[in-house]
């Protein structure tokens, strides 16, 4: 069995719960395959819940266009912050749909050690939407 984890020229999804989770987890290797590789950023919710965060989703991406992801291949979704649990077969539904038309080869979600209830439910839901494709695990340490 082939175990190479060469990225250049393939399609890679990363899928965070909130802006800031993909850049923590993962903005080296972004910053790192960018260039070659096909790379598309998507973000669930645009965790506005906390009045003070008013620059969260500009200030995302900024951070992706500094890491080399053009702003057309990021998206924020709005997916209510600290209630994905209750919106899991809309956010499975979603991710069926970003699978069938982005067609990704390989696809980075949150590591199943998170306990947050929001990352949680992502990669759960990731777990089941891209079956069959590479699906690997990122933390975001805080």
């Amino acid at each position: 069995m082939n175990h190479d984890m060469t990225f250049y020229g393939k399609k890679v999804c990363f899928i965070g719960a909130h802006p800031d989770d993909i850049e923590i987890g993962c903005g080296a290797l972004i910053a790192h395959i960018a260039s070659q590789t096909e790379v598309k950023c998507v973000t669930l919710s645009d965790n506005q819940k906390n009045p003070l965060l008013t620059n969260v989703v500009k200030e995302h991406y900024n951070s992706m266009a500094v890491l080399g992801v053009p702003k057309e291949n990021v998206i924020v979704c709005e997916f209510e912050t600290r209630r994905f649990p209750e919106q899991r077969q809309e956010i499975l539904e979603y991710m069926f749909k970003l699978n069938q038309d982005f067609r990704p080869e390989i696809v980075f979600v949150h590591t199943k050690a998170d306990i947050h209830q929001d990352h949680a439910t992502v990669t759960g839901e990731a777990l089941r939407a891209f079956r069959g494709t590479t699906v690997m695990g990122f933390d975001v340490v805080r």
